[in-house]
């Protein structure tokens, strides 16, 4: 039996701090915790214009299903080809640190 997915509710504002890092909102480390899905995969939101960045975050096995429904669009589709770039290519799996990050 798979997971049921994991919703993230909510935006939060985090600073970066020296290292690069941010911190990720307990509630959402407690959801994934939850689910025992230790993989986060985050991507810079491609909408973020000039209003400064801001990152999308999936569970790992979640991501990949959507990773799997772009792939099942044809290969050259325009839409598909915007996807690809401004989400899997964009997209890097991350682990959580003791502290969260």
């Amino acid at each position: 039996m798979t997971a049921p997915m994991t919703v993230f509710l909510s935006s939060y504002l985090n600073g970066v701090d020296k290292k690069g890092r941010v911190s990720v909102p307990a509630s959402f480390r407690h959801e994934m915790v939850a689910h025992s899905r230790q993989q986060v995969v985050v991507y810079a939101a491609p909408d973020a214009g000039s209003n400064g960045g801001y990152l999308y975050g999936w569970a790992y096995d979640d991501f990949i299903k959507l990773a799997e429904k772009i792939q099942q669009l044809p290969a050259l589709s325009p839409v598909r080809q915007r996807l690809a770039r401004a989400i899997l290519a964009a997209a890097r799996p991350l682990n959580f640190d003791d502290a969260g990050r």
